[in-house]
């Protein structure tokens, strides 16, 4: 309405899907180290220290190149050890929750646009 365009400047329009956990490999044996909180593994119920056994049908060791294939509303399962008990746990994966962008002016704004914008957008004195 302002005559204000929105763009991404991250140079990623497409994002892959975001879980919000950290892996560490040791050998061949990967587990979460981190899970930020209200993401997806958070909310799905991914742990500290859960043993990845694999994610659909991906070995533990391909994990993190998996995921990045994947895009936001993906559905994936991961095969986890928890202290000693395996589980299967589907999550959502999400929008990511940062990303960069840019406004700017458009080039032929309407004459409803430039009132707009001169409104709630004053020229700096």
């Amino acid at each position: 309405m302002a005559g204000i365009s929105i763009e991404r400047t991250d140079g990623m329009k497409d994002q892959p899907g975001y879980l919000g956990a950290t892996f560490v490999q040791a050998g061949n044996k990967t587990t979460i180290s981190f899970v930020e909180r209200n993401t997806p593994a958070w909310t799905d119920g991914l742990d500290v220290n859960d043993e990845v056994l694999g994610v659909d049908d991906q070995e533990p060791g391909k994990v993190k190149d998996y995921l990045n294939e994947k895009k936001p509303g993906d559905k994936v399962t991961f095969k986890i050890l928890r202290f000693g008990t395996p589980m299967d746990i589907e999550i959502v994966l999400a929008e990511p929750s940062v990303i960069d962008i840019e406004f700017s002016k458009i080039r032929k704004p309407s004459v409803m646009q430039k009132k707009v914008y001169d409104k709630f957008l004053p020229p700096s004195k």
